[in-house]
């Protein structure tokens, strides 16, 4: 080995461990089970995307721990974060949309590189424990996010809900 290869050899060992550490994918709480990195949407078809029917934010700060916190306020019971800082929150988590590889979500957060939000076309999700309202009352009224919309008596009604039915 030449000096010169010694030399750069072990100024990449050096250098190794200054190197920031990766990312990391935010784990289960006490209020929330981390199910996994999904499709956003279903292979098969145009639609439907994971997470539908509920309502989203896309803030330059965003964490999962803020994502997680703004869905609990209202009252869902699924959370999902992707693009880096796009967060969904919904009462629906659609079966179609199938589990991929973790390192699909591979995204930092943009408010905390120290943490995974999601990833291009991939949505990590959580679940709150115990649930957070009744979801089957939810879909038969047809819960359409920030407005609801539902059949009564063979009328068509919208009305603003602001986020909660």
């Amino acid at each position: 080995m030449t000096p010169l290869s010694l030399f750069l050899f072990l100024s990449t060992l050096l250098i190794l461990p200054l190197s920031a550490e990766q990312a990391v994918t935010y784990p289960s709480t006490k209020k929330w089970d981390y199910i996994g990195c999904y499709n956003e949407t279903s292979p098969q078809e145009i639609g439907p995307r994971i997470l539908s029917g509920g309502i989203d934010e896309a803030l330059p700060g965003m964490t999962v721990p803020m994502c997680l916190a703004f869905c609990f306020s209202n009252f869902f019971k699924f959370a999902g974060v992707e693009y880096a800082q796009e967060c969904y929150c919904s009462d629906f988590f659609s079966l179609k949309n199938m589990p991929v590889r973790e390192e699909l979500c591979d995204m930092p957060c943009v408010g905390n590189g120290s943490l995974i939000c999601g990833g291009a076309l991939h949505v990590n999700v959580y679940q709150t424990k115990g649930g957070r309202r009744n979801a089957a009352a939810v879909q038969e009224k047809g819960f359409r996010g920030r407005w609801g919309c539902w059949l009564a008596l063979g009328v068509a009604l919208a009305v603003a809900v602001g986020g909660a039915v």
